[in-house]
């Protein structure tokens, strides 16, 4: 009995360990991306991703990070479409298992509108609804989450404006946005809590 006691005491103590060092090399590339060290940060996640296999966020920063930047490069196709098929890869990983997770959808969304900015003529007509299902799935499933709601209004703009639409109607729900970020609480340090400071900047340029 002493035996088998010892024993499980040893392995949640080796346990808690690994789980203190996921959560300590977690913490350390959300700084990284934090001080603007974004590739390094995505080069940290990857590394972080092959040890912690059972551990979703990893790869859902990646894709994040990677899903940013493509929408970023919208002048350099090849590196646009490069990081696209990228940001793909580590999502299907994180599909497989946070499928419902609103977090999730929105990056699922966020490389969709990529792959429309890219090719909206081929692209535009068949992704669009599903970009517009993933932001109304992900509602339904957390309607008081800030990034749902700011990045369907950014996707609502561009669209918008592509069309030559008037999008002033639109910059009142950055506000709302805003007033849903001061009342989220994230499940803990390393949960998705980004997209405040862009909300921001949004809506003062949106006024304009």
């Amino acid at each position: 009995m002493t035996r088998i006691m010892t024993f499980l005491a040893l392995l949640i103590a080796s346990l808690l360990s690994a789980q203190n060092d996921y959560k300590a090399d977690m913490q350390h590339a959300l700084s990284l991306w934090e001080d603007g060290k974004t590739a390094v940060a995505v080069k940290e996640f990857e590394a972080i991703a092959t040890v912690y296999t059972s551990e979703w966020l990893p790869n859902y920063y990646v894709a994040l990070l990677t899903a940013q930047e493509a929408l970023m490069e919208g002048d350099n196709r090849e590196l646009m479409k490069s990081l696209l098929e990228k940001a793909q890869r580590y999502q299907d990983l994180v599909n497989r298992v946070e499928l419902e997770n609103a977090e999730v959808l929105v990056v699922q969304a966020l490389i969709n509108t990529g792959w429309i900015i890219y090719n909206p003529i081929i692209n535009g007509p068949k992704l669009s609804a599903d970009v517009a299902y993933l932001y109304k799935k992900a509602n339904e499933v957390s309607p008081e989450n800030p990034r749902v709601h700011l990045n369907k209004t950014n996707y609502e703009i561009g669209v918008a404006k592509y069309f030559g639409q008037d999008t002033s109607g639109l910059c009142e729900q950055y506000n709302k946005t805003l007033t849903l970020f001061a009342n989220f609480k994230p499940k803990s340090e390393i949960e998705p809590n980004w997209g405040f400071n862009q909300a921001r900047a949004l809506l003062a340029e949106c006024i304009k």
